[in-house]
Order: C-alpha cells, then structure tokens, then sequence
C-alpha cells in the first residue's frame, strides 16, 4: 500500500504528481474502471457524503486500448449505478492536463458536452500550473462557455496569487481548485468576493506539497474570515493517505471550527456545484437536517 501514497513531505506539486502513476496503471481496462469507481462511492458513502464532484482526465486511462470515448462512458454508467444503489448524488467533472495539447483539451471538452445530460456536469483543468501555461486550453475553455458548460480549474497552489488572477481573467471558472494563495494578496480575495468564486480546498495535500508547512499555517480559516465561500475536499485520498473525516477533525483541532462552521462550508459548496437548483434544494434540506443537534466534543 506503501508504494501508492506520497511521501508525507514532497518537494513540489510535480513530484507529487509523479506517485499517480501507479494507481493510473491499475486503472486502463473496463472492468478496472469500474472497480475503481464503485470503491471511490464507496468511500464517499462512508465519509457521509451526500454530493460530490469526481474528477479524472479520461486521456490517462487508454493505455491499454480504450479510447476517451469509451472511458467517460464505462465511468458515467458504473457512477449512475453505484450513486443510485447507494442513495449518493455524484457528478463528474473532466479533466484537461496543463501538460496537454490544445487537440486534446478540445477533445475533453467536447466529451462533456456530449455526455451532459448524463452524470458528466463540467470540466476542469489539473496538473502542473507552475510547469505549463494555459496557452494549448484557452481555445476549450472558450468551447465551454459556448455551450454553457460549467468551468472550475486548478489554480493558486503551485503558483501564487497570479494564477488564479489569470485564470480568473482567461477561463472565466465559477469555482477555483485549490486558489489558497490568493491569501497572498488583498486585491485577489476581494476579487473573489466581488466574482463570488468558490474555492475548493485541500488543506493535507498543501501541506504535503510544501505550499504551507503544518496545518496551524494553512490560510482556510483566514479565507473563511474574509468571507471567501469554500469547502473542504481530500484531493486525491489514496495519495494523501487521508479522507474527509480527517481533514475536518484537523481543521477542528487546529482552528477550532464547529459544526455550525463546517455546515456552513457545505452548503457553500452546493451553492456552488454544478447540480440543478432543485436538486440543491433537496440537498439543503438533507444536510440541515444531517447537522441538527450535531455538537463536536473535543
């Protein structure tokens, strides 16, 4: 299990990324894929999730004869029968890589304008921001604004405050991945205030790259006082060696925040999912009755 989680301490997000490759490789046949999707939902089942967006690059995943098509396909029908079996609501995002063409950005997101009205709800952009510029995406981008499909993008890990301005002002996303070096500037947090931009933050897995260097240096709860809207999400669980359980038990030790805090957070991130608003309000409903009475003991 050792040889599928990253070291405790990295030195950068592109070394991180480097310890991926050996869970993609056990995922490039159908019935690998269909493995890994109903033990993710299972995961998520486990950690009381009632919503979440997956995210995978369906390119990594045809190493060994599939093609994109066929991947995003064989993962929208497992996801549609586990979420079902398993009464949890899950969409998909997909995924361009920094280090992609701009054929193969184009590529992915044509996917998910094609399989839009199945489990696929966006489309995101992951990888190495501090290796590779958004130069080969910008055209998809633009392809996903044309047909109303909804953008987040990684930004604001790797880099600083500057990539998630740029990105703000290039792709235009709803949400940002990661975005916690905006903290680094004023004139940034404002901008996400006043654009009402979502973060989705993953404090172990900053930690883990050395953006910060223990939980006690982490900006979330800085963000949270500056009434930036966020939530709390694992990255990748298996790389981290984490999931959502603990990450709010550390963010509780740590800042102190109480249910009232992290119910907060919850709904912040179904204000900003790319769900139906009625559905959102189904969702709402179950989680303020999940947290009613809920009290977090130390």
């Amino acid at each position: 299990m050792d040889e599928f989680i990253a070291p405790p301490k990295c030195h950068d997000l592109a070394h991180f990324l480097t310890f991926a490759n050996r869970q993609i490789m056990l995922m490039q046949s159908e019935q690998e894929l269909r493995m890994s999707v109903k033990d993710l939902i299972r995961q998520l089942k486990q950690d009381n999730v009632v919503y979440a967006e997956i995210r995978f690059s369906p390119h990594l995943h045809t190493l060994k004869g599939l093609n994109p098509y066929e991947v995003v396909s064989i993962v929208d029908s497992e996801t549609e029968k586990w979420s079902n079996k398993w009464d949890i609501e899950i969409g998909i995002l997909l995924c361009t890589l920094r280090h992609y063409t701009n054929e193969q950005s184009l590529e992915t997101v044509k996917l998910s304008h094609f399989f839009n009205d199945h489990q696929i709800c966006g489309f995101d952009i992951a990888g190495d921001e501090a290796g590779f510029p958004l130069t080969n995406h910008i055209e998809a981008f633009q392809y996903a604004h044309k047909y109303n499909i909804p953008i987040t993008c990684h930004a604001g890990e790797a880099r600083g405050a500057e990539s998630v301005e740029e990105s703000l002002e290039l792709l235009r996303p709803a949400r940002i991945g990661h975005g916690v070096r905006s903290i680094e500037n004023e004139e940034t947090v404002s901008k996400l205030n006043n654009q009402k931009i979502h973060l989705e933050i993953c404090p172990s897995t900053n930690i883990q790259i050395g953006v910060f260097n223990t939980f006690s240096d982490h900006p979330i709860d800085e963000l949270k006082k500056n009434n930036v809207s966020l939530n709390i999400n694992t990255d990748t669980r298996t790389l981290t060696n984490t999931n959502l359980n603990r990450e709010y038990l550390k963010i509780h030790e740590t800042f102190g925040w109480t249910a009232e805090d992290f119910k907060k957070t919850n709904l912040d991130a179904l204000n900003a999912s790319f769900l139906s608003e009625n559905k959102k309000k189904q969702l709402q409903k179950k989680i303020e009755e999940g947290y009613a009475g809920v009290v977090i003991e130390d």
